[in-house]
Order: C-alpha cells, then sequence, then structure tokens
C-alpha cells in the first residue's frame, strides 16, 4: 500500500466563506435526516484534554474539550 502513496502531498486547498457557508448548511441538512451518524476524528480531537501527568484515564473521569462538546451538540 505504500507504494502506491503519492510522493508529494497535494496542495492544500481552502474555500471561500460563502463556499464553506454552503457545505456545512449542506452537511447538517443531511445530518437533520439521518437517523444515526458516525464521526471519525483524529487524536488531536482529545489531545487537550490529556493529563500528561497521568498514565491511565478512567473513560469515566474524562475531561472533555470543546470539539467533543460540539460533536454532542449536533
Amino acid at each position: 500500500m505504500a507504494s502506491t502513496a503519492p510522493k508529494t502531498a497535494a496542495d492544500e486547498r481552502y474555500d471561500g466563506l460563502d463556499e464553506l457557508d454552503r457545505k456545512a448548511q449542506l452537511l447538517a441538512n443531511h445530518m437533520k435526516k439521518s437517523k444515526h451518524f458516525v464521526v471519525f476524528t483524529g487524536a488531536g480531537v482529545s489531545t487537550s484534554a490529556e493529563d500528561h501527568t497521568l498514565k491511565v484515564v478512567n473513560t469515566l473521569q474524562a475531561i472533555l474539550t470543546l470539539t467533543h462538546m460540539a460533536l454532542v451538540e449536533l
């Protein structure tokens, strides 16, 4: 699989605010119509919640980030 990966990353693209708003509204509409949805995130969503002095954290004691709370609201 590594042999099929591109040798250099593609240039990043940025949408204008109008296009971003249009895409966000489209996503929101799809989510409203759905019965369930799944969000795949990277480790960065939880990074700011980590207590680096602890080795193991009970998930019931985890501290939510703003991103976690936003996903719950969705």
